[in-house]
């Protein structure tokens, strides 16, 4: 959801098809999983292996706070500020990871019917926070395809794995997490590889004194991971606390589906960065607003060709079991449509300096995105926390277009 585009170096003329065909071919590969997920396991299953995913993305934040975006700073991703602050973070990492394991451990006691939950998701999490480590810094696009094609090799092999230890193994969907396990690590292994041959390999430094300076720094980083975490998975803890965790299994199901339209945004800004960044002239701003209407239409539009592709077409998707989440799904990715007007705001931000998404936009579509699910729950279920999930995600949007707008005076002259 990160409205910050890359600066890829690319020519103002790059392909928006072409960049649409690489954000499909990216969305997919999720997806894939996904619909062989919703054949063997029950929506209580996918719900719990849902929960692991939730847990991973919120311990992943916390185990460094964050520290590990924010290496290098100003001197770059090849500096040796940027190498000592590597094995800083890695410091920090292994110190978060054993405050991780406690807590995992007393809350798996405390909520037996919880325990895989607490003692997977921290494995996949610490996988998933050296893949960030390893990745801290990398902004040339190239290397950035290369890291891509190597994370989409590793999803093709937990997809493999998932299959053996599923229906081989009928190891049910702590099977899902194992493969991820798996699959991740080797990519984490391979590319620690690769960077020791760089001369950039894993070390540990205990120095009290950057690890706070990393982490202040972090801070604001931070507090928007946390934010984008509330407004991505709310859903599911709401349905978790007022619902069943039938419900709590329709979100996975949305959210995953819903995602993949940030897959395709995320991939078309690299071609909508330059066009936007041409149009910031004052001879060029009915340019920008047109440009910026006609890509918030574009990607409403997608999303709403999804939704009712899963309402009309749910039971061949999805299979009869999970058939009911259609409406689900449908509400949820209408929202995720909106991040199309959010994404040309967040370009415009950016080129302003401004965060983007701003934390108290992010803070007010979460707020929002949870009173309503908690208000709607008793009365309309499901239906209506996934409305409150929607309604915080167009508040993002809408609030990201205007603000970026209001502040064109100031810096388009």
């Amino acid at each position: 959801m990160r409205d910050q585009a890359p600066q890829p170096g690319a020519r103002p003329a790059e392909s928006f098809a072409a960049r649409f065909g690489d954000g499909v071919v990216e969305a997919l590969f999720p997806l894939v999983p996904l619909f062989y997920l919703v054949r063997l396991l029950s929506p209580a299953e996918l719900g719990l292996l849902g929960l692991a995913l939730a847990g991973t993305a919120l311990w992943q934040h916390l185990i460094a706070l964050r520290a590990e975006s924010v290496v290098g700073g100003a001197d770059g991703p090849d500096s040796a500020t940027a190498a000592r602050d590597r094995a800083v973070v890695t410091a920090l990492g292994v110190c978060g990871l054993a405050a991780l394991a406690v807590a995992c451990s007393v809350l798996a006691i405390a909520l037996p019917a919880f325990a895989l939950v607490f003692a997977l998701a921290p494995a996949l999490a610490a996988i998933r926070f050296v893949d960030s480590l390893e990745l801290a810094g990398v902004v040339d696009e190239g290397c950035i395809a290369r890291h891509r094609m190597i994370s989409m090799l590793g999803n093709l092999i937990g997809l493999v794995l998932t299959v053996g230890l599923i229906s081989g193994l009928e190891l049910g969907w702590p099977g899902r997490i194992l493969a991820l396990v798996l699959a991740e690590g080797g990519v984490v292994i391979v590319r620690a590889i690769l960077l020791a041959r760089r001369g950039r390999g894993h070390s540990v430094a205990w120095e009290p004194s950057r690890a706070r300076a990393l982490i202040g720094a972090a801070a604001p980083t931070l507090a928007a991971a946390l934010l984008l975490f509330v407004l991505d998975h709310c859903n599911r803890l709401v349905a978790l606390g007022t619902l069943t965790m039938t419900d709590v299994g329709a979100f996975v199901v949305a959210y995953r589906v819903g995602s993949s339209v940030v897959v395709i945004n995320r991939s078309l800004a690299f071609a909508l960065a330059p066009r936007v960044k041409t149009c910031l002239r004052p001879d060029r701003l009915g340019a920008l607003r047109r440009l910026h209407i006609a890509y918030g239409l574009v990607i409403l539009a997608l999303g709403a060709a999804i939704a009712v592709a899963f309402m009309t077409a749910g039971p061949w998707i999805l299979g009869p079991v999970f058939a009911p989440v259609a409406p689900i799904v449908a509400i949820v990715t209408l929202g995720y449509g909106f991040q199309g007007v959010q994404r040309v705001g967040g370009i415009m931000r950016t080129r302003f300096g401004l965060p983007a998404p701003s934390p108290w936009h992010l803070n007010a579509g979460a707020l929002l995105g949870l009173a309503v699910g908690l208000v709607l729950a008793p009365t309309l279920g499901a239906p209506g926390v996934a409305l409150g999930s929607a309604l915080g995600l167009a508040t993002v949007a809408v609030l990201s277009a205007v603000t970026a707008h209001r502040a064109l005076p100031r810096y388009v002259r």
